[in-house]
């Protein structure tokens, strides 16, 4: 009975040492950027999933201007919209973006940046969408929780396995700079 107890112990240490490991890793990593910045000052885009990565683009502080829209906009460059209207541009658009998710975009930009400059609008079908006003997320899911201003509430979502594996990314492309 004695050898089960210690065999217990020292698997639920392992345990509890990995998961406080894994957080530490996610939070040093802040894959999102959506956390206090400790190791990396600017954010790299590491998921194919916009809407997870352009919070932290807004909120760099790096833009002025933003194009937001479904995938069809991001064709769009936003060095050449520099040169035209002047700022900083960012292409924010998403695939699969519904009007929602993009109005959400806008929003946080308006919200967040001290002095927008210029926001394009890639107006396509799914503004006209007969669901456009009922139908929120796309497939893909929406991070609802990254949007807001409560930044304390983003805690509750660092340690997952896309967290963890975007932490992972993220390290990889730290080292390969």
């Amino acid at each position: 009975m004695r050898n089960w107890r210690g065999f217990v112990s020292v698997a639920l240490l392992v345990f509890a040492s990995a998961i406080v490991l894994l957080e530490v890793f996610v939070l040093l990593m802040n894959p999102y950027g959506n956390l206090p910045h400790l190791l990396f000052r600017e954010h790299e885009i590491t998921d194919i999933n916009q809407r997870f990565q352009y919070p932290a683009l807004i909120r760099s502080g790096r833009f002025d201007s933003i194009v937001i829209g479904a995938s069809d906009a991001r064709l769009i460059r936003p060095e050449a919209l520099d040169g035209i209207f002047g700022g900083r541009f960012a292409n924010l658009s998403m695939n699969a973006g519904l009007a929602w998710e993009q109005y959400q975009i806008a929003d946080l930009f308006m919200r967040t940046v001290a002095n927008p400059r210029t926001l394009v609008i890639a107006l396509d079908h799914v503004w006209c969408d007969d669901n456009a006003d009922t139908t929120r997320t796309a497939f893909r899911g929406f991070p609802e929780w990254m949007y807001d201003d409560d930044r304390w509430n983003d805690f509750a979502y660092t340690l997952n396995s896309t967290t963890v594996e975007l932490s992972g990314r993220r390290l990889a492309v730290a080292l390969a700079d």
